[in-house]
């Protein structure tokens, strides 16, 4: 298994059919890469259904045990598509950054001898294509439980 959910390939092949990807587009490979590895970091750190398919393995997924609200199952040898495009739509918004969010972000300026505090941002926050793609993985709420039939 690679270090990310999708390879830069992958994901240009996917952002190509998306809105609003320019990011994704003018960066270079090495970003993309690097952006892929942080989305990929960011989504293991989600709280998903079901148990890793090996207590081995680095990533999130595969998983095993995994249904959907819709009581649809899922591969516990594959990455779901809907969590390799949201690895692939995270790494885009970590690769957007615009001047405009970056003013609606000062906290503090200064004339003399120029000073400009920007107050910290969300760009690790879960974006709503992200969340919306990876809906169908998580857990609902920290008061989720795992039962186990014997």
């Amino acid at each position: 298994m690679t270090d990310s959910y999708m390879t830069p390939a992958q994901a240009t092949d996917y952002l190509a059919l998306q809105l609003n990807t320019s990011a994704w587009t003018l960066a270079t490979p090495a970003a993309q890469a690097a952006a892929l590895l942080r989305a990929t970091t960011l989504i293991d750190a989600q709280s998903f259904r079901g148990v890793l398919a090996s207590r081995t393995q680095p990533q999130a997924w595969p998983r095993r045990d995994v249904v959907d609200d819709e009581g649809r199952g899922y591969s516990s040898t594959q990455v779901p598509e809907g969590v390799q495009q949201a690895c692939a739509e995270w790494a885009c918004s970590l690769l957007t950054s615009t001047p405009t969010a970056q003013a609606q972000n000062v906290t503090r300026k200064r004339v003399g001898d120029l000073e400009i505090e920007y107050a910290p941002t969300m760009a690790d926050a879960l974006p709503a294509m992200v969340r919306t793609l990876l809906a169908p993985f998580l857990n609902h709420g920290a008061n989720t439980a795992r039962l186990i039939h014997s």
